[in-house]
């Protein structure tokens, strides 16, 4: 079955009967063209909210790569910071204690 307005009346075409001599005859039942109309309706806002859902999954997994991106600054931080701390105790028991350099 094939609904489709025109001059703001809602035609049916039944399936079978697409005779081109005869014209769709005009919905008459009300409780047929509120269900039309809230089909309609459900369709549009579950469309909608599909497409809300993936940009709200986008948002929050474009989020996650940002937060992996600090995390991996904060880490190199650290891991640079030991490695100055690194340095200064090995310069200071080097001062303490005579180290031999190993002859390459």
């Amino acid at each position: 079955m094939f609904a489709f307005v025109v001059d703001r009346h809602v035609l049916v075409c039944a399936p079978g009967s697409h005779n081109h001599s005869q014209r769709p005859r005009r919905m008459q039942n009300k409780g047929a063209k509120l269900t039309l109309l809230g089909a309609v309706l459900v369709s549009s806002l579950t469309i909608w909210a599909v497409h809300f859902q993936q940009d709200q999954e986008r948002e929050n997994m474009y989020k996650g790569v940002l937060r992996d991106d600090e995390r991996r600054r904060e880490k190199m931080r650290q891991r640079e910071q030991e490695l100055e701390e690194s340095r200064k105790k090995r310069e200071l028991y080097e001062r303490v204690q005579a180290v031999e350099r190993a002859a390459d």
